[in-house]
């Protein structure tokens, strides 16, 4: 930083404006949510990584909605979130793994800032695996025509996933943040033909 005076390096997940900024998808959700006179949700899902997306809108739906469960939704490959949420440390990847996600925008972990709040506020953080992120992205972009990154299928793969299907059966209103779209659709097609989906 001693190279351009007066700049200031912003952390994308853990500069608390950041995290602040993030939070606004979840007021979004409260507001839209009343504007159509559908109450409150039962479940909001949120793809983790760093846990800017996740901590701010913990603390954004939390707040508005006490009684609504914010599952965190994670590639098992990278399941530092799972593993702090559960072990209550701050928990890193194993060696050399996260490269290999095709959730690339969760590849990295969560930090000082976010983590208190995963632990702390979060219901759940639940995992799945990489064929299962590419299909339900497939599925939003044949079933929806919205182009999302991996990164944001992996919350609709948590929702369609066995372990979802059972803690939340009795869940009516469930929402998932599809939290990005900065995807190579040529490169992501062909992960996707290699693995049979």
């Amino acid at each position: 930083m001693d190279d351009n005076p007066g700049s200031e390096f912003v952390h994308p997940s853990e500069d608390p404006r950041v995290i602040a900024g993030q939070g606004t998808v979840g007021v979004e959700i409260v507001k839209q949510m009343k504007e159509m006179e559908q109450g409150v949700m039962d479940v909001v899902v949120i793809p983790v990584g760093g846990g800017g997306l996740a901590s701010g809108n913990i603390m954004s739906i939390k707040s508005r909605w006490p009684g609504c469960k914010v599952v965190l939704a994670e590639p098992e490959i990278v399941d530092d979130a799972k593993r702090s949420f559960e072990s209550k440390t701050l928990q890193g990847h194993p060696g050399g793994k996260a490269a290999l996600s095709v959730a690339d925008g969760l590849k990295t972990t969560l930090g000082p800032n976010t983590f208190p709040i995963v632990r702390d506020f979060a219901d759940d953080v639940i995992t799945c695996s990489e064929r299962d992120i590419l299909i339900a992205t497939k599925e939003v972009w044949t079933r929806m025509k919205v182009v999302i990154e991996p990164s944001a299928g992996t919350g609709i793969a948590v929702v369609k996933g066995e372990e979802f299907q059972r803690k939340y059966k009795d869940a009516k209103k469930i929402g998932v943040i599809l939290c990005g779209g900065n995807v190579d659709v040529a490169k992501t097609c062909k992960v996707m033909e290699d693995m049979g989906v």
